[in-house]
């Protein structure tokens, strides 16, 4: 997930999942190993519990449109109980027929570490072309005021609204007429793009390019 995303989040926004996630692991592979005494069918079990839980949004998302003769059938009350009957035959033939479960562990985590190794790479190189970049962009106190140095400049303020569309789109599609509040602002001394677009569609896209009075491209690399 950090990696597909690392342009939108922050590490520290996945510690919460990351510490959650290894807690749930540690605790139910602790059961599976007091109850089944084996801890590489414990380990495969929990794998699979693992694969299932974080698999189910994105299987769901994929076919959650897709309908067979009009019938949608991947919708919770369904996919909910195929995930189930998945779950419960893996264990079944994880603790009734597997005779031994030492070289299918040792070839999931093989597996394991390779599909680990792809996001971690990326991750990284992504934090190292940051930081690269942070390092080249001058420091603070080396911007100097428009105009001639000790001159004093006029402070400004700008409102971002978020979310908040323009004044011919809220007219059109929503019938509302916010001429009254543009025209407090004006009144006020603030100036109102007409015709504005933002150039990114999320909040955090949409701020570094104002505030930065650039693309998103130019100031973070691109992955």
């Amino acid at each position: 997930m950090v990696a597909h995303n690392i342009t939108e989040m922050r590490l520290l926004d996945a510690l919460r999942l990351l510490i959650v996630s290894l807690l749930v692991t540690a605790v139910l592979f602790i059961l599976l190993k007091a109850l089944l005494r084996d801890w590489a069918r414990a380990a495969l079990v929990c794998s699979l519990a693992i694969v299932l839980f974080f698999s189910y949004g994105h299987v769901y998302n994929l076919f959650r449109d897709s309908s067979v003769f009009g019938v949608y059938l991947f919708r919770h009350r369904l996919l909910g109980f195929l995930w189930l009957g998945f779950f419960l035959l893996g264990c079944w033939w994880i603790i009734r027929k597997l005779r031994d479960p030492r070289p299918v562990s040792s070839a999931l985590n093989f597996v394991a570490a390779f599909a680990l190794a792809i996001p971690l790479f990326n991750i990284v190189s992504y934090q190292v072309k940051t930081a690269d970049v942070q390092a080249k962009q001058p420091s603070l106190e080396s911007y100097v005021p428009a105009g001639a140095a000790g001159k004093r400049f006029q402070m400004f303020t700008t409102l971002i609204l978020d979310g908040y569309s323009r004044h011919d789109y809220l007219l059109q599609g929503f019938n509302y007429d916010n001429a009254p509040f543009l025209e407090a602002l004006r009144q006020r001394g603030f100036f109102i793009g007409e015709c504005s677009q933002s150039n990114y569609n999320q909040t955090r896209q949409s701020l570094v390019s104002s505030l930065n009075m650039n693309y998103v491209t130019s100031v973070f690399p691109e992955t």
